[in-house]
């Protein structure tokens, strides 16, 4: 690099760490045995599939609202170049893990441009088939057709969505996937707090 981009990156990276913004190590990793509690962000299907349990029968209420949603389905290649985007990818995001940060047991349904609309836990701090499923029939039935691509931040509600859109032939319209949640590192360093 010429001397004006070296010395841009040497100052980029000195306001960065004087704001706290670089992660140094992960601190999960430090504890033996713990990095089987570090959520993976980015899991292959393979290893997805190898952990997925096998799924019950829907139950009333799921294919009530499934059979909601048959008719939201998602806007084509055409429509979605007219649209601001938002039909594309959903992520269906808790608004905290545990009870202090999320007494309520609410979750947003975010896209890349804005917020399309909350959800509730009605079970506690996970979310279940049927929160998901209620929610995408408001937000979809009312307004907006479902996204291609379903983000969702519990494992076990993300495989019971999966099993449900496959069952009922909603892929590989609408393709279901695990959105892990921050480690505490990324949310210490959203927050600002100290090492």
């Amino acid at each position: 690099a010429d001397r004006f981009t070296a010395t841009s990156l040497r100052q980029a990276i000195q306001d960065a760490e004087s704001e706290r913004r670089i992660i140094d190590r992960l601190l999960e990793l430090e504890v033996e045995g713990s990095e089987d509690n570090v959520p993976n962000i980015i899991i292959s299907e393979e290893e997805l599939a190898a952990k997925t349990v096998v799924q019950g029968e829907p139950t009333t209420e799921e294919t009530r609202l499934i059979r909601e949603l048959e008719n939201v389905l998602p806007a084509s290649t055409a429509e979605k170049s007219m649209t601001d985007n938002s039909t594309v990818s959903w992520v269906m995001r808790r608004m905290g893990y545990n009870e202090s940060e999320n007494p309520n047991h609410m979750g947003l349904i975010v896209c890349s441009k804005r917020t399309i609309g909350p959800f509730s836990c009605a079970m506690g701090l996970a979310p279940i088939s049927t929160d998901i499923l209620s929610s995408l029939a408001n937000v979809c039935c009312s307004r907006l057709p479902l996204p291609h691509l379903l983000f969702i931040d519990d494992k076990k509600c993300y495989e019971r969505v999966k099993f449900l859109f496959e069952r009922f032939n909603f892929s590989p319209t609408v393709k279901v996937m695990y959105y892990a949640p921050p480690t505490l590192e990324e949310t210490a360093a959203a927050m600002g707090l100290s090492r």
